[in-house]
């Protein structure tokens, strides 16, 4: 049964002319921008989760991995180095925009898909499923891991991993009328006019689906994110 996890020059994949900042498959709605910044910060996001998983790209236990699907890959930097570090494994990333790099290894090819339409994979196809920050982006998270489901191979992993949009303070200097909760109100608000949920950590919905898609072994784990430096309190 296929499992949870609640966590050199080469040829161009796309032409130049269709890579666009604005080019999307579909009129699907993205929370966040589509520029140069955006993805910036999207690159960074990447290295502060290498930096939590201890230099993991990722926490599923396999040990032969020979088939990878990268689900809103965005600037397919989680794809690429999943494909410089297992050479022999096929890596394909997805995105509704074509904004992934042209030189890439090999082993990595990037496709113009919409995960939240009927995947066109065959069954039984993938060890690993990898599926990163798409909160604010999926309606019907059941709908998306059932499809994971189905393509994964016997024994095969999905791994989600998303953020909660609720700063918080351990300390509780982040209080309800500061502009960082009045922020994260808005983007939950937001959401819920979208019909796209930003309290997919909060609601527990990535186990919540894999429950219902049938996941077996599934587990939980997590992590905090600093949005900025600490203080380091000296005692005598």
């Amino acid at each position: 049964m296929p499992q949870g996890f609640d966590v050199d020059d080469t040829t161009s994949d796309f032409d130049e002319g269709v890579a666009n900042s604005t080019t999307s498959l579909s009129s699907s709605i993205y929370e966040a921008s589509n520029d140069d910044k955006q993805n910036e910060s999207l690159d960074i996001v990447h290295h502060v989760h290498l930096l939590m998983l201890d230099n993991q790209l990722f926490k599923a236990p396999l040990t032969d991995v020979q088939k990878v699907l990268d689900v809103g890959t965005g600037t397919g930097i989680w794809a690429t180095d999943v494909g410089d570090n297992y050479p022999s494994a096929e890596v394909i990333g997805i995105d509704i925009s074509p904004i992934q790099p042209f030189w890439v290894p090999p082993n990595v090819t990037f496709q113009i898909d919409d995960c939240k339409l009927e995947w066109t994979f065959q069954d039984d196809s993938f060890d690993l499923i990898h599926i990163r920050w798409m909160f604010g982006s999926i309606a019907d998270w059941n709908a998306l891991f059932q499809q994971a489901y189905r393509c994964l191979k016997p024994g095969g992993w999905l791994e989600s991993h998303e953020a909660s949009t609720q700063f918080r303070s351990d300390d509780g200097t982040v209080e309800d009328e500061s502009a960082m909760s009045q922020f994260s109100e808005a983007l939950v608000q937001g959401g819920k006019k979208m019909g796209q949920s930003m309290t997919v950590v909060e609601d527990g919905t990535q186990r919540k689906a894999m429950e219902a898609a049938q996941f077996m072994n599934i587990r939980e784990q997590d992590y905090k994110a600093r949005k900025h430096s600490w203080e380091i309190l000296l005692w005598n």
